[in-house]
């Protein structure tokens, strides 16, 4: 476990996280627009931009439902790598 977000007996908005648990696996989250998301299928290898540098991945899931807020498609990318920053910003090709 990285962080504990609450104490215990405080009130949680809805949709917050409690807990952050860091484990073995590096995954980043994507929003992919309803123009982009029918190009993607499972198990495709992509290009991840960070800091860092480049690095692989391979995409693990795609939701079929958009999110209601962003109307974007979330899209699971595992990275293969153990360098990447938990929190880290950046962007897949």
């Amino acid at each position: 476990m990285v962080d504990v977000l609450y104490k215990e007996g405080e009130n949680i908005p809805a949709g917050y996280p409690v807990v952050v648990i860091r484990g073995d696996a590096y995954v980043m989250h994507v929003g992919v627009s309803q123009n982009d998301i029918s190009k993607l299928r499972e198990d495709t290898e992509v290009q991840v931009t960070l800091d860092q540098g480049s690095l692989s991945g391979r995409i693990s899931t795609i939701d079929q439902v958009p999110n209601e807020e962003t109307r974007t498609y979330q899209v699971e990318v595992f990275l293969d790598t153990e360098e990447a920053q938990l929190g880290a910003v950046g962007s897949v090709a």
